[in-house]
């Protein structure tokens, strides 16, 4: 296991961004959302929100339809993205962006937005804000 992890990590595989203010800014974005609110996430951010009651994530929206088509629609109160993390040209929000499709500004409100980090909120229909500014900047 250790050896694949390492052959990732050396080939670019896993995203990193080595750059604190980015990652305050994620922090900030988490912290947002309150406690018990359901949440859905991409995978690689999951780790980071895997300790609160209502957190979830999607990694193939493939099986994400089928869930949704054997369940019915996942409607989590807040989504959140962080298209900043990058790695070998993936961008590890796809996934979340795909299985929720036009749904994402309709049903899903930009609520907060800030250096590739956006924060939807369900039924929210007003003006994006920054997450650790006031102004929203480019999601």
């Amino acid at each position: 296991v250790f050896a694949g992890f390492a052959v990732g990590a050396d080939h670019g595989v896993f995203p990193v961004r080595n750059d604190p203010a980015h990652n305050q800014v994620v922090e900030a974005a988490i912290e947002d959302v309150p406690e018990d609110a359901s949440l859905l996430t991409q995978n690689d951010l999951y780790p980071h929100i895997a300790t609160r009651p209502h957190a979830t994530y999607v990694g193939r929206p493939d099986m994400f339809d089928q869930y949704q088509a054997a369940h019915g629609p996942v409607t989590p109160t807040y989504v959140l993205l962080d298209r900043g993390l990058i790695a070998r040209q993936n961008d590890w929000s796809r996934p979340v962006r795909e299985a929720f499709g036009g749904r994402l500004g309709t049903e899903y409100g930009l609520y907060r937005c800030q250096d590739g980090v956006a924060v939807y909120k369900r039924g929210y229909d007003g003006a994006a804000t920054g997450i650790t500014r006031e102004a929203a900047g480019q999601c």
